[in-house]
């Protein structure tokens, strides 16, 4: 009975140990793609606000990994899901002339009224209707001059680009994004190894 018990309670805490490490690397990765989507929807909302409305945004890249730190925390703490910055309604901020913080506030007070009030209603509308307008949106928002900018900088930087955008299609945003850092990373490392090579 004793060796029973022992066995048992060294089974458990193998799958306490495996499942905290799990944990612990998919914390890891999400935090790590979370804060690169993050900064890539900054960088990339500022260009396309400056495109769109001549204005020049001041974005501070430290303070938002630091906001989006705090909210993963606190929304880890009430059993929420992480949170990262999305480009598709920061856009639509953007677009509708947004100049401040309350417009974020505003549009998910928005949706909170439209899914308590209009919840049954909404279900009804088409994914593929959804779908387009993400389309849309998205299409907007490429810009061929990064990819050009990114292409005279050196062949690695615009194979990046397109390694991350091919991965996005087929799959969805956290694994391209994985891809694209995976192949950069691995480019920088050759690169490196190359210079070293050739020194």
């Amino acid at each position: 009975m004793e060796v029973h018990t022992a066995s048992k309670h060294t089974s458990l805490s193998g799958d306490l140990n495996m499942s905290l490490n799990n944990a612990l690397f998919a914390g890891v990765i999400l935090a790590v793609v979370g804060s690169v989507e993050s900064l890539a929807t900054a960088s990339r909302l500022a260009i396309y606000a400056e495109k769109s409305r001549g204005v020049a945004l001041k974005i501070q890249l430290n303070k938002e990994l630091i906001a989006q730190g705090v909210g993963n925390l606190t929304a880890g703490f009430f059993g929420g899901i992480p949170v990262t910055a999305v480009i598709v309604r920061s856009a639509a901020n953007v677009q509708f002339g947004a100049s401040s913080r309350v417009s974020t506030m505003l549009h998910g007070l928005w949706i909170l009224l439209s899914v308590i009030v209009f919840g049954s209603v909404l279900r009804y509308i088409p994914l593929s209707a959804l779908a387009a307008i993400l389309v849309v949106t998205g299409v907007r928002l490429v810009n061929i001059r990064v990819f050009l900018s990114h292409a005279r900088h050196g062949t690695s930087h615009a194979m990046a680009y397109m390694v991350t955008f091919s991965a996005i299609l087929p799959t969805n945003l956290l694994r391209g994004l994985i891809c694209g850092m995976v192949f950069a990373g691995g480019s920088w490392i050759l690169q490196r190894y190359q210079v070293r090579a050739a020194s």
